[in-house]
């Protein structure tokens, strides 16, 4: 499924009317290969996935990386710094006409392995690998409420949570730079709005379920 052509976006419509569009994504599934890129004189990814990464080849290789070699997929290439970095190169090309940006962190979300940084942790950064097996326990349990209850350890949820508080607090830092570029450059005043949204939490076996897309 992608977005079909007909379908008018906010985008367009700003673009229409003289906006500069730009559209920075760390999300695979928000880019040009689903549609996402109408309206958008601009729009960069973390990587220019095809539509066959996403299908069962793309599926054992996740597996590879992640059960084999036990390192991300993405190797740090979806951490919001690498994002911003693109927005603040994007916005110092042109000033003078109103702008549209479209910013899509992906950073607190699986396999929660955020980077190093003494403000994102007290104490040693936990091992991503019980990260991983957690993810295997679920991968190979029914979902609740129609199969078994996979349990995970008190000691790997914990470890879990800690990496992806760390996470949170990674992105926090990082909306604060956004903030402070979009003041310094005069796109964030009176006249201007910004808007910070989710498309969804993380379950941490609250409700017998872990990760996301499984409840509501």
């Amino acid at each position: 499924s992608r977005l079909p052509a007909e379908a008018l976006t906010l985008a367009e419509i700003l673009h229409s009317k003289g906006y500069r569009t730009g559209a920075f994504s760390a999300n695979d599934n928000v880019s040009p290969v689903f549609g996402f890129q109408q309206g958008f004189e601009h729009f960069w990814n973390t990587g220019t996935r095809k539509l066959i990464s996403f299908t069962t080849w793309g599926d054992w290789k996740h597996k590879l990386f992640n059960k084999i070699l036990r390192k991300s997929l993405y190797d740090g290439g979806d951490w919001a710094a690498l994002v911003n970095q693109q927005v603040f190169d994007w916005h110092k090309l042109e000033t003078s006409r109103p702008t549209f940006t479209y910013i899509q962190y992906i950073d607190p979300h699986t396999p929660y392995d955020p980077p190093q940084g003494g403000y994102a942790f007290d104490g040693e950064r936990p091992d991503l690998t019980p990260v991983l097996e957690i993810a295997k326990t679920f991968r190979h349990a029914r979902t609740f409420p129609f199969g078994a209850r996979a349990t995970i350890k008190e000691e790997l949820l914990q470890r879990a949570i800690k990496l992806y508080d760390a996470e949170i607090r990674y992105v926090d830092s990082q909306v604060q730079a956004l903030v402070g570029h979009l003041e310094s450059i005069g796109k964030l005043d009176q006249n201007d709005w910004l808007f910070i949204v989710s498309d969804h939490g993380e379950e941490f076996q609250e409700h017998h379920q872990w990760g996301h897309g499984q409840s509501l």
